[in-house]
């Protein structure tokens, strides 16, 4: 049997407007946190070809779409931080955020920007729907064991 991390059951938590973390309701889908290396050129005269280095990790976006309710109050303070940004955090400007792993105590850490709560409604038989982006700032926390 292949190891693997089952989705069913994961939780993404926000810290707003405190320190005190609350799930995001109802999510249905999850993506993100992303690892890319940036890159600067350093191709001299000496050069054969183009060169590379290293620069600076992006940790990207962390995307998802959940199942909207207007009264939970995860839904709410990612909405807040879009619709009304005077609602961030004064000395930061950022908002924790968690992804907690299922059946374990082990979790993503990450601060980020919410730059997107876009209700995208839904059909006669299914719910209403809305889309979330957070812009990742800083260095991630992987979890280092399940």
């Amino acid at each position: 049997m292949a190891n693997s991390i089952p989705m069913k059951g994961c939780q993404l938590q926000i810290a707003h407007p405190s320190t005190v973390f609350v799930a995001v309701g109802q999510v249905q889908s999850l993506t993100g946190p992303s690892a890319e290396m940036g890159t600067r050129d350093v191709t001299h005269l000496g050069s054969t070809a183009k060169e590379f280095a290293p620069s600076i990790a992006d940790a990207g976006e962390v995307s998802g779409t959940c199942v909207y309710y207007y009264t939970d109050a995860g839904q709410t303070a990612m909405q807040g931080l879009v619709v009304t940004p005077s609602t961030l955090n004064t000395t930061t400007q950022l908002t924790q955020f968690r992804i907690i792993l299922p059946t374990t105590t082990k979790f993503f850490a990450f601060d980020g920007l919410v730059t997107k709560f876009d209700i995208v409604g839904g059909d006669a038989e299914g719910s209403m729907m809305a889309d979330f982006t957070i812009k990742v700032s800083g260095a991630v926390t992987y979890p280092t064991t399940v």
